[in-house]
């Protein structure tokens, strides 16, 4: 799914966080807050992808897996940050090993997601970024990003059956 719209020629501001070497974008305009772990509250009888609960300001916020959600492989190393995504009032928490800033990018430099990924992954993902050609991109940062959509994620099968939609 491509939401960007192929005549914008309007610069997208970007986030990105790291799950093990898997790299990932999102729209600041989705992102609540970046914060260091809190102790999370485990929910029992809910799918592998929900690590459970945690109170951010008062409001209980859903701890969401993503590597487990999108089937990544995982070497069990500790999540050093959390993203809390946020969109029409829906919001979940992303645990990350780490954040780092993204320059500003056009629209016409976001690829499709690739057609090889299984379709319930596809959905949840926005395009993809190559970096290697750009001038303004630090060498840690990677050469390709996922753009995620908090929109196709909270809107994705798997969560709106755990909000009961």
């Amino acid at each position: 799914m491509n939401i960007v719209a192929p005549d914008s020629s309007e610069p997208l501001e970007l986030m990105g966080f790291r799950i093990e070497h898997w790299r990932f974008a999102v729209r600041l305009s989705q992102v609540k807050t970046s914060m260091m772990p809190c102790p999370v509250t485990r929910v029992f009888l809910t799918p592998p992808f929900v690590s459970g609960i945690i109170s951010l300001h008062g409001s209980i916020v859903c701890v969401l897996d993503l590597g487990k959600l999108l089937a990544l492989s995982s070497s069990g190393a500790k999540f050093r940050r959390f993203v809390v995504l946020s969109d029409n009032g829906v919001e979940a928490a992303i645990p990350a090993h780490d954040v780092f800033r993204i320059p500003d990018v056009n629209p016409s430099e976001i690829e499709p997601v690739p057609a090889n990924l299984p379709p319930d992954h596809r959905m949840l993902l926005e395009g993809v970024i190559n970096q290697a050609a750009r001038e303004d991109v630090h060498p840690e940062v990677g050469n390709t990003i996922t753009l995620l959509n908090a929109k196709t994620l909270f809107d994705s099968p798997p969560l709106r059956a755990l909000r009961g939609l």
